[in-house]
C-alpha cells in the first residue's frame, strides 16, 4: 500500500500537470452532481456531470497549467503586499490634462479578469454547450446571453482569490488551491449553465 502511495506521489511530482487533471476530473463533475442536488433534481444527470468531468480534465486544467507556468514567469515573486498594490493600481484611474482632455486609463491586475477568465469563461458556456450536443449556433447564443452577467461576477470573485493565490499559496499548489475554490464558483456556473436561453436573464 505504502509503496503504491510513493509510485502515486513520485508521478504527480514529475508530472505536475497531471495532478492538477486528476483535481479537475473529480471536482468538476462533483460541482454538477452538487448543483443537481441543490437545483432538486428528481434524477440526477450523470452524462451532464461526465461531460463536466471531460472538460475540466481535458481543458480547464491543463490551460490553467499552462497559464500559471506563463504567469509565474513573467512575475516570479509576488508577495501579498505587492498584490494588494497591484489590485489597487487595477482600479480604473480617469484623469484629463487641460490641453487635450485626454482620459488616461490604467489597469494592472486585472489583466487576468481581462485576458484569460473572459477565454476560460468562453470556452466553457460553448464548449459545455457542443459537448451537450447543441450546435455551433446554439452555442454562440448561449454564450452571448450568459457571458456578461456571469463575467461581473467572476471578476469580483476571482481578482480576491488570485490575491491569495500569487501571495500566499506556494507555486507547485496553486493549481490545487484554483481547482478547491473552483468548486464553488463551478457549482455557480452549472446553475448558469442549466437556465434556458430564453429565460436567462439573471441580475447579478
Amino acid at each position: 500500500m505504502n509503496s503504491a502511495i510513493t509510485v502515486v506521489c513520485a508521478f504527480y511530482k514529475r508530472f505536475p500537470i497531471a495532478r492538477g487533471m486528476t483535481t479537475y476530473a473529480v471536482l468538476w463533475p462533483s460541482a454538477s452532481i452538487c448543483q443537481q442536488f441543490i437545483a432538486g433534481n428528481d434524477k440526477l444527470d450523470f452524462i451532464q456531470a461526465a461531460c463536466y468531468g471531460f472538460f475540466g480534465c481535458f481543458v480547464m486544467a491543463p490551460t490553467i497549467h499552462a497559464w500559471l507556468g506563463l504567469t509565474n514567469t513573467m512575475f516570479p515573486s509576488v508577495t501579498l503586499g505587492t498584490a494588494i498594490v497591484k489590485l489597487a493600481n487595477a482600479l480604473v484611474v480617469l484623469s484629463s490634462t487641460a490641453e487635450d482632455g485626454e482620459i488616461e486609463v490604467r489597469i494592472s491586475a486585472l489583466v487576468e479578469q481581462t485576458t484569460f477568465g473572459p477565454a476560460m469563461m468562453s470556452s466553457f458556456f460553448f464548449g459545455m454547450s457542443l459537448l451537450e450536443g447543441n450546435s455551433v449556433g446554439a452555442a454562440v447564443v448561449e454564450l452571448r446571453v450568459k457571458f456578461f452577467p456571469t463575467f461581473k461576477v467572476g471578476v469580483f470573485i476571482w481578482t480576491t482569490i488570485n490575491i491569495v493565490n500569487y501571495s500566499l499559496i506556494p507555486a507547485q499548489h496553486r493549481i490545487i488551491f484554483i481547482g478547491v475554490c473552483s468548486f464553488v464558483w463551478t457549482v455557480f456556473l452549472a446553475y448558469i449553465k442549466q437556465l434556458q436561453v430564453s429565460k436567462q436573464q439573471p441580475t447579478i
